[in-house]
């Protein structure tokens, strides 16, 4: 049995989600930011525009934790392929 691909493949899968994160969370904030920036607004269609961009904002960060949980556990397995490929039979 053989492994196919190779540890750097996984760390290469591994540094794009951690582009993702940051990009998603740099989304979010850039969102908050604007939220912000209306605060003067004090109407009813101000507070649906903040509870709709809230909502995006939540949105858009939700997959960032299970994505980080990915992330000691790509390491792991780009370190067991690498285990298993120093190994000579």
């Amino acid at each position: 049995m053989a492994i196919r691909g190779n540890s750097e493949t996984v760390r290469d899968i591994k540094k794009s989600i951690s582009r993702t994160i940051n990009d998603l969370e740099q989304m979010s904030s850039g969102i908050k930011s604007g939220m912000s920036a209306t605060s003067g607004w004090d109407d009813d269609k101000a507070a649906e525009f903040n509870m709709a961009m809230g909502n995006v904002a939540r949105m858009i960060e939700s997959p960032v934790d299970a994505l980080r949980e990915a992330l000691p556990k790509l390491e792991r397995l780009a370190q067991l392929m690498d285990e298993y490929t120093s190994k000579r039979f």
